[in-house]
């Protein structure tokens, strides 16, 4: 999910996300329920193409853990 997440991030797939129930490997695993994933939603949904996503921080925790950390704009 990380990956792939990250990678539909960076191609600024936002119908891609928005899909991400049915689009992302193991989502149901990576998110049984959406309260985490979806104030990034938001936040995505606002910027416009091209507005530029950076990492701060990617980093796995306990080896599943995804700790990764984006700034979007600015």
């Amino acid at each position: 999910f990380d990956a792939w997440f990250a990678d539909a991030v960076a191609r600024h797939d936002v119908d891609a996300l928005a899909a991400w129930r049915t689009r992302a490997p193991d989502a149901a695993s990576a998110h049984p329920t959406s309260e985490h994933f979806d104030p990034f939603l938001v936040a995505m949904g606002a910027t416009t193409a091209g507005e530029k996503v950076t990492t701060l921080h990617d980093e796995l925790a306990f080896g599943s853990l995804s700790m990764r950390t984006l700034s979007i704009g600015g």
